[in-house]
C-alpha cells in the first residue's frame, strides 16, 4: 500500500523557517505512514478511510505548512505551540489529543481534512472554518481538565496497542502472565494527572512501561497512598517526585519478565522503602 499524501496542502512558502517546517512534514508524511501501515487496525480507524495518524499529520502539515497555526494561537496557544515544534513527537501529541477528544471530534476533523485533501484549505466554508476554530478551542480547554473515564479507557487501550505494536514489538511475545495475558502498561505520570502536564504526550513511549502484575499492584499502592493524603491538591512537582520514587525503586522491573522466585523478596523491600518515601513526600 502506498503512503497517502496531502497534495492540496502544497503551497508556496514565503520564509525559510516555514519552508523547513513544511519539508519536514512532507518527509514525515512518507516515513510515518510507511512505518504505521501495519498498525492501522480498527481501534484507531475513523469513520472513513483516514486514521488518527493521517488526520493528525494533515492537520499539522496544513496549519504549519501554510502558517495558519499563527491565526489559531489566540484561542489554542498550547495546541499551536506543540504543533509548531514539528517532528513525529508533535504529530503523536496531537494524535493523543484526538484519542482523548473522542469519536465526535475525530469524525469532524476527518470530514474537514478529507475536503482539504481533495480541494485545498481554501475550499473550507466559513462555517467549516468556524467548526475547526471551535474544535481547537475545545481541545485547548480540555488540556487542563481532569480526564473522564471514557477518554481514560481510550488512552489505555491506545497505550497498550502502541507499546506492543509500535514501541516494543519484540516484547509482545515475551511479557506475558501465567494465563498468557500481556503485561499491564503503566503510565509513569498517571492519566488522572495528565491535566497538570498539558504539553506532555501522556501516551509517549517514555511514559509507558510494561509491568508484571505484582509490580504494577505495588506501584498502584504507592499512588493510592498519595491520593488519600493529597487528594485533588496534587501539584505537578509532587507528581514528578512520585514518578521519581517509582523509577528509583521499581525501574529494574520495567519492561522485564517478572520472576516470582527471584523477585518477591526484592519487591517487598522496594515497596517498604518506596512507601517511606511517599509518606515523607506527602508530609512536606
Amino acid at each position: 500500500m502506498s503512503a497517502p499524501s496531502c497534495p492540496a496542502l502544497v503551497v508556496k512558502l514565503l520564509d525559510h523557517g516555514a519552508r523547513r517546517a513544511f519539508t519536514e512534514y512532507r518527509q514525515l508524511h512518507a516515513d510515518i505512514f510507511h512505518s504505521y501501515r501495519e498498525e492501522m487496525v480498527d481501534s484507531v480507524k475513523l469513520a472513513g478511510a483516514f486514521t488518527l495518524e493521517q488526520v493528525a499529520l494533515c492537520v499539522i502539515g496544513g496549519l504549519v505548512g501554510k502558517g495558519l497555526h499563527l491565526a489559531f494561537e489566540a484561542m489554542a496557544p498550547t495546541v499551536m505551540r506543540v504543533v509548531a515544534r514539528g517532528g513525529a513527537a508533535g504529530m503523536r501529541w496531537f494524535r493523543t489529543q484526538l484519542v482523548r477528544a473522542g469519536r465526535k471530534d475525530q469524525e469532524l476533523l476527518r470530514r474537514l481534512f478529507a475536503k482539504v485533501e481533495t480541494e485545498g484549505f481554501d475550499s473550507l466554508s466559513a462555517a467549516e472554518r468556524n467548526e475547526l476554530t471551535v474544535l481547537l478551542r475545545r481541545m485547548e480547554q480540555s488540556l487542563t481538565v481532569k480526564l473522564k473515564d471514557k477518554p481514560k479507557d481510550a488512552l489505555r487501550a491506545k497505550a497498550q496497542q502502541d507499546f506492543y505494536g509500535l514501541f516494543h514489538p519484540e516484547l509482545a511475545a515475551v511479557l506475558k502472565g501465567s494465563r498468557g495475558e500481556r503485561y499491564d502498561i503503566h503510565h509513569l505520570i498517571p492519566l488522572e494527572y495528565a491535566h497538570l502536564f498539558p504539553e506532555l504526550d501522556i501516551n509517549a513511549a517514555a511514559n509507558l512501561k510494561a509491568l508484571g502484575k505484582p509490580v504494577h499492584e505495588g506501584i498502584n499502592k504507592l499512588w493510592n497512598l498519595f491520593r488519600m493524603e493529597v487528594g485533588d491538591r496534587a501539584s505537578p512537582e509532587q507528581v514528578r517526585q512520585m514518578t521519581s520514587i517509582t523509577r528509583r525503586h521499581f525501574e529494574s522491573w520495567f519492561n522485564k519478565v517478572y520472576e516470582p522466585s527471584q523477585s518477591e523478596a526484592l519487591l517487598q523491600r522496594a515497596m517498604t522503602a518506596a512507601l517511606d518515601d511517599v509518606r515523607a513526600l506527602v508530609a512536606k
